[in-house]
């Protein structure tokens, strides 16, 4: 988008110029002007009120013609009006200060009235009319002659030969953005190795034309300098001519100063560039903000990634322990069937010593220590024994179904930890690869603040500084312009109709021998 508008303003220009007859043709239409569009009305007054019997001009091309000396100096001013009006049965009537109106290619008959008013009878044809005027233009041009880098007087270059250079400067006592379009006629018997500085040299019927423009003071006017983003525009200030010249003579040259530039940029166009700076301060408030953001995601995601590191670290310390379970619970499964073994013999024995134990006689014993004393205490030995071992085998079908439901409780637990120290397995697997996942998401979160923050500073920040405060006042300079460039569409009457507008042309003198004017 950079310098859009303002190299369209540059077009307009260029085509304006290009399309003008400076080529020594009778100007006979509205090309030697720029036509100026309709004001809004909030900018654009009416001057005057026409009586009820007459209409106003709709249209009126106004050109200052200026007949010049060599050096741009004015000798004389005779200025054309064209006016035309939509009404083609009622009188016209339009406002100007010229004197000695003549109408030199018509028969309308006109009259005078106070304030100027001029009331033209109207057959339905634009009409052309001259007059004098003792007001001074707004604009001017000052041309200056160097032959072999000397400066010259005009007289001075007639029939010269050698290395030469003409300089045309412009004048602008207005703040109307007037642009300055000059050209020269360089025959090529007389003229060779032509170069222009500040515009081209253009052939035409055989004939080469060096054509310049100038915007005096605009560029600065506006600001472009001041403002970055249009700081490489540059508005010529001066037109430069040089070459080589064999017998130096010029017939003339003609220099067109013509407003209007401006009234091709819509207001719309304008209030764009003007939301370009707002937009560009938000964008430049969120990116600050989105980078402040970027800060906080990283604190975050880092945090993240600490407790990662602490679950992880905790799950390959319970991957650990149950790797000793499941190995310790194998030991126990496989020597299960050993306890079981013994446990069942245990209580096979005891069973078997209980049934001897039964069928010793008690009560034979017993008559036997009544015989023999000694004998007693073995019968009481035997009593308690049977007792014991009973005792024994109840517990020992205790502990026999006790050990069976170990050994399989056992076998599931063992089964269990093994399905548990695989799954840990997996999870601690599971848990490096998102620990590996983190990271990488740390060191990516790390290179999108860096991202952002360069984005901010070399970009976003960089951009808010283009269309600045600097931007908006080029902006706010070229509306300020192009209120005043609508309104000033006439130079000696009135400029309120559709479509008006004003050119001033300066034609200089000759040079050659012994045909200098005085």
């Amino acid at each position: 988008m950079k310098n859009k508008i303002f190299n369209r303003i540059l077009c307009v220009i260029i085509a304006a110029g290009l399309s003008v007859s400076l080529f020594g043709c009778k100007k006979e239409s509205n090309e030697a002007a720029v036509i100026v569009e309709e004001a809004e009305e909030d900018e654009k007054e009416d001057e005057f009120l026409p009586n009820e019997d007459t209409v106003r001009p709709s249209s009126k091309e106004e050109t200052v013609n200026i007949k010049a000396k060599a050096d741009g100096s004015i000798r004389k001013i005779k200025i054309s009006e064209t006016i035309t009006a939509d009404d083609e049965e009622k009188p016209i009537e339009d406002i100007s200060t010229l004197s000695d109106i003549i109408n030199p290619d018509g028969d309308e008959e006109f009259t005078t009235d106070k304030d100027d008013r001029i009331i033209w009878e109207n057959k339905g044809q634009p009409i052309t009319y001259e007059g004098n005027t003792e007001k001074k233009p707004p604009v001017g041009i000052n041309i200056s002659y160097y032959l072999n880098g000397q400066k010259k007087k005009p007289e001075e270059m007639a029939g010269a030969n050698g290395n030469f250079k003409i300089v045309f400067r412009y004048k602008n006592k207005s703040k109307v953005p007037f642009i300055a379009l000059s050209m020269v006629a360089l025959p090529s018997d007389v003229f060779s190795h032509v170069k222009v500085k500040g515009g081209k040299t253009v052939i035409s019927g055989g004939n080469s034309f060096a054509v310049g423009y100038a915007a005096v003071g605009l560029g600065k006017r506006i600001g472009f300098s001041k403002c970055e983003l249009t700081g490489d525009i540059k508005l010529n200030e001066k037109v430069v001519i040089t070459g080589k010249c064999k017998d130096f003579e010029l017939d003339y040259t003609e220099t067109m100063f013509t407003n209007g530039i401006f009234s091709d940029i819509k207001k719309k166009d304008i209030n764009d560039l003007l939301k370009v700076a707002d937009k560009s301060k938000k964008l430049k408030e969120g990116s600050a903000e989105l980078a402040i953001y970027s800060d906080d995601l990283y604190e975050g995601v880092l945090e993240i990634n600490d407790y990662l590191k602490e679950y992880v670290n905790g799950v390959l310390g319970a991957a650990k322990g149950m790797n000793e379970l499941s190995s310790g619970m194998k030991e126990l499964n496989d020597n299960a069937g050993d306890l079981k073994n013994g446990a069942n013999s245990l209580k096979k024995g005891l069973g078997a010593m209980n049934k001897a134990l039964e069928s010793v006689d008690t009560e034979a014993l017993a008559q036997m220590a009544s015989v023999n004393p000694e004998l007693a205490s073995l019968v009481s030995m035997l009593e308690g024994l049977k007792e014991s071992t009973d005792a024994l085998y109840t517990g020992s079908v205790s502990l026999s179904k006790g050990v069976s439901d170990y050994t399989k409780g056992v076998s599931r637990i063992y089964n269990g930890s093994k399905s548990l120290s695989e799954g840990v397995g997996k999870l601690s697997k599971a848990g490096d690869e998102l620990k590996n996942g983190s990271e990488k998401l740390l060191s990516g979160t790390d290179d999108y603040r860096d991202a952002i923050k360069e984005f901010d500073e070399k970009g976003i920040k960089k951009l808010s500084d283009l269309v600045g405060e600097d931007y908006r006042k080029v902006v706010n300079n070229i509306k300020k312009m192009r209120k005043i460039d609508k309104k000033y569409t006439s130079f000696t009457g009135d400029g309120s109709g559709k479509k008006n507008s004003v050119s001033f042309i300066f034609e200089t003198d000759e040079i050659k021998k012994q045909s200098i004017s005085d």
